[in-house]
């Protein structure tokens, strides 16, 4: 295992199938949180479903936004 303190950008729109074999790529990483994209593409029932899937793994949603570029308008929750 690898431990520091990692992002990684997800986008909001992502199948959650597609989303669990990235997440398996990086098993090595250990207590990474997750910055949600592009959430202006996503509707507030896919959004809760990828807050539910994070939670069931254990992980945590760190901040998000509305577009793939993460700047100042990056909402850290």
């Amino acid at each position: 295992m690898f431990a520091a303190k990692c992002f990684l950008a997800v986008p909001a729109i992502i199948d959650l199938q597609i989303l669990s074999g990235i997440l398996d790529q990086y098993s090595f990483l250990k207590d990474f949180q997750v910055v949600l994209t592009f959430c202006d593409f996503a509707n507030d029932k896919k959004i809760n479903q990828i807050s539910e899937f994070f939670e069931s793994r254990k992980l945590r949603i760190a901040a998000r936004n509305t577009s793939g570029i993460i700047d100042e308008s990056l909402e850290f929750l």
